[in-house]
């Protein structure tokens, strides 16, 4: 059966709405630079929860063609993949959470849910382990050309064969869609993908403040009221889940609905628009091109109808 839940005029997990994340204590590169070493407890220091800014979405995307030192400060900052053997988030396996409050014992549901770990993780200890930055480029540029994609359909245009290409660089037979409501579905199941791998459910989330005992008034755009104090929030499995990549993933899934991102006109470059998404067939601007580039592509516009008589 399937349940559909309406939206309305909420936004879940907006590129611009509030998510927590974990840093890691600490995230090295080793001497070929080719893997991130991470632990979340080092020594005195511990992992710390960080609220994710606007941005992040963002400078994610810019990972696709960058340096192995850009990646290293953005996974100290944001926190990390957790990618296990597989070159997957380790919540791509089933959780092995079970169903402990319908009276199944803990040891068997261990027995019957074997599930991934992160790369060098040690044995029933999650807090440390290694993946290759190559993974982060991959995830990167997936997620760029995605964006990409969604952003020609927006557009009533099909997404560039080269998008389509990175897309489907890991499966055997890709072919995309010939059409724009093919394509949409293809972006879809992209988008659906991702959020099984992060293990991305809606959760029911407590939240109680002990210092007064009233409760708490969280703004976080990724919420959705029933009472105060009780919201729905999409998570990752606590267990050994990557919020990072689940924050991810639903930030893949608002834009896929429409919201959160645009493209530049004038540089082409991937931007969190600060107020709506910009209306379809109507040019916008970064805050870097801003006004000007709108000026000049106006004035470029008003000279070519003045060429052809218009």
């Amino acid at each position: 059966m399937t349940v559909e839940w309406e939206l309305g005029g909420l936004e879940f997990g907006r590129s611009d709405g509030h998510g927590f994340l974990v840093a890691p204590a600490k995230v090295e590169l080793d001497k070929n630079e080719a893997r991130l070493m991470w632990s979340l407890n080092s020594g005195n220091n511990y992992c710390r929860s960080v609220a994710a800014s606007s941005t992040v979405f963002t400078q994610f995307l810019q990972l696709a063609d960058a340096t192995p030192q850009a990646i290293r400060d953005f996974a100290r900052q944001w926190g990390v993949l957790r990618l296990c053997k597989h070159g997957l988030p380790a919540t791509h396996s089933h959780s092995p959470n079970g169903s402990v409050f319908f009276g199944e014992d803990t040891s068997y549901v261990f027995e019957r849910y074997p599930y991934c770990r992160p790369l060098g993780a040690k044995p029933l200890d999650d807090n440390s382990g290694f993946e290759p930055v190559a993974g982060w480029i991959y995830y990167a540029r997936m997620a760029k050309a995605l964006v990409n994609v969604v952003a020609k359909l927006n557009n009533d245009e099909l997404g560039d064969s080269s998008d389509w290409s990175t897309l489907y660089e890991r499966v055997r037979v890709h072919r995309p869609g010939r059409d724009i409501v093919q394509q949409r579905l293809d972006c879809v199941a992209v988008v659906n993908t991702w959020l099984r791998v992060a293990d991305v459910k809606p959760q029911l989330t407590f939240d109680w403040n002990p210092f007064n005992h009233e409760w708490k008034n969280l703004e976080a755009g990724s919420d959705v009221r029933l009472r105060e104090g009780t919201y729905i929030r999409f998570e990752s499995d606590s267990f050994r889940g990557s919020p990072l990549f689940a924050y991810l993933a639903c930030q893949l899934m608002t834009i896929a609905l429409g919201h959160g991102i645009a493209v530049c006109c004038s540089c082409g470059s991937i931007y969190s628009p600060a107020k709506r998404k910009p209306k379809i067939g109507q040019n916008n601007y970064c805050p870097q091109c801003g006004v000007k580039a709108a000026r000049r592509d106006a004035a470029r516009r008003y000279r070519s109808r003045q060429r052809n008589g218009e």
